[in-house]
């Protein structure tokens, strides 16, 4: 009876840890390309088109799509690796993922100052955001008739 309790729960693990990964994976993308896209956007908008074409609106366009693409490209990286890979590794990285402090730590740091800046954000570029980059609860939406 436990051998069969084994064999049954082996899927139902492998898929938990993928779930992880992928969560994981997601995050990952997310902190990896907010943080690269502005600027290599900016750089890219600098040689390409000159000072002219560089505004704010179009940084924090460049900072929350670079990070969606983070998320999907992250999440999908992750799915591919775990779930293609043996179970018995995947369940090994995930123990080694879930004890890792300093990895914890920095998503901590990560979630605190996303949170922080998509406060601080809005406020100091208040004129010079568009209403795409305006989603907060203390709009009044007032941004949105420009």
């Amino acid at each position: 009876m436990t051998d069969n309790f084994t064999v049954a729960a082996t899927p139902q693990a492998h898929a938990a840890d993928i779930e992880f990964f992928v969560r994981r994976g997601m995050t990952k993308g997310y902190q990896l390309l907010s943080l690269a896209a502005p600027p290599v956007y900016a750089v890219f908008a600098l040689t390409r088109y000159g000072r002219s074409h560089l505004s704010v609106n179009r940084l924090l366009r460049a900072t929350w799509i670079g990070g969606s693409v983070g998320i999907v490209g992250g999440g999908a990286f992750e799915y591919a690796r775990s779930a293609y890979s043996n179970p018995e590794k995947v369940r090994i990285r995930r123990i080694h993922c879930t004890y890792d402090t300093s990895s914890i730590r920095a998503d901590d740091h990560s979630t605190i100052g996303g949170i922080l800046f998509a406060v601080l954000t809005p406020a100091l570029f208040w004129k010079r955001a568009s209403s795409i980059n305006c989603m907060h609860l203390s709009c009044n939406h007032s941004c949105l008739f420009r």
